[in-house]
């Protein structure tokens, strides 16, 4: 909530700032069309940056299926049979993004994760890793509930690092 906040100030304050760009009478017409139209583009961005950052992340969902493992966002829908994953809890070290989204507390996309291209959706660094046709690194709330339904759809559970060790 502290966030919204901070992010609802921040975008007045940018606006207000368009807007007195905007004003600005000592500027020739076209300084202030051209300030005008980067104060607005920051504000885009910003509210983008805010889209991604507390709409994105609660609408991760992983699904265990009869056979099947899927994985919905909210640009994309996945599904994997689990017969075919081999899953562990796993501590990540993230390393270069490839292709996707890093902010705070939330990384979704391609990154290198142990020197490994690795499909990443997650909101910290301690999680479940699945390996298959593709590697793919989650932060469920649960993982010790997600690795036990993964085990009874078929999937292998390898062991991984204790919770907290």
């Amino acid at each position: 909530m502290v966030g919204v906040v901070l992010i609802a100030m921040s975008t007045f304050v940018l606006v207000a700032l368009v807007l007195k760009t905007l004003s600005w009478e000592g500027a020739p017409p076209f300084v202030r069309i051209q300030l005008g139209v980067a104060c607005a583009l920051v504000v885009l961005v910003t509210v983008f940056l805010a889209n991604i950052a507390f709409l994105a992340v609660p609408r991760m969902r992983f699904h265990v299926g009869a056979r099947r493992f899927e994985l919905r966002t909210v640009f994309t829908a996945k599904e994997w049979p689990t017969a075919s994953l081999r899953a562990r809890r796993h501590d990540a070290r993230f390393g270069i993004r490839l292709f996707g989204t890093s902010i705070p507390g939330f990384k979704t996309g391609w990154f290198m994760v142990d020197g490994k291209k690795t499909l990443v959706h997650a909101t910290g660094d301690s999680g479940v890793l699945l390996e298959g046709d593709t590697r793919v690194f989650l932060t469920p709330d649960d993982p010790e509930g997600m690795l036990r339904s993964l085990g009874l759809a078929g999937a292998t559970i390898e062991p991984g690092p204790r919770p907290g060790a």
